[in-house]
């Protein structure tokens, strides 16, 4: 995939991405000021008309197995416990408890574990009503 720049307009028209596979965020947090005021864990410029066709509908029970593409096999500076979780967007809150959780992701050993790339997780029945 060729790298494209995106103006995110609609949320903070300072901010330009030139996404990749990786999608990354930390050029520009240089940019950011007192008028952002989003979390770009969650907002990484992605738009949502570009992503129709990753949209996936799943029910209490149903196994997600996911495929993390690490692309550059490097310790994030800050993030060394991850998570997968179920988050609502709009108040930036999880929903529960992490349904997967890796105590040190991506260990300064420049082997990937098979373990932090391919894992699965089961969609719990206790998720609330607006989440169905």
């Amino acid at each position: 995939m060729m790298a494209r720049f995106l103006q995110m307009t609609p949320c903070y028209p300072k901010l330009t991405f030139c996404t990749d596979r990786a999608n990354p965020i930390e050029n520009s947090v240089a940019v950011l000021d007192e008028d952002y005021n989003h979390n770009l864990t969650l907002c990484r410029g992605s738009q949502f008309e570009d992503n129709t066709g990753n949209i996936l509908s799943l029910a209490a029970g149903d196994v997600l197995d996911i495929h993390i593409g690490i692309i550059a096999g490097h310790k994030p500076g800050f993030a060394i416990l991850w998570n997968i979780s179920v988050v609502e967007a709009v108040e930036n809150t999880m929903v529960g408890e992490p349904l997967k959780v890796w105590e040190d992701f991506l260990s300064s050993d420049p082997t990937v574990p098979n373990n932090e790339r391919d894992s699965s997780v089961t969609i719990p029945d206790r998720l609330p009503a607006e989440c169905s």
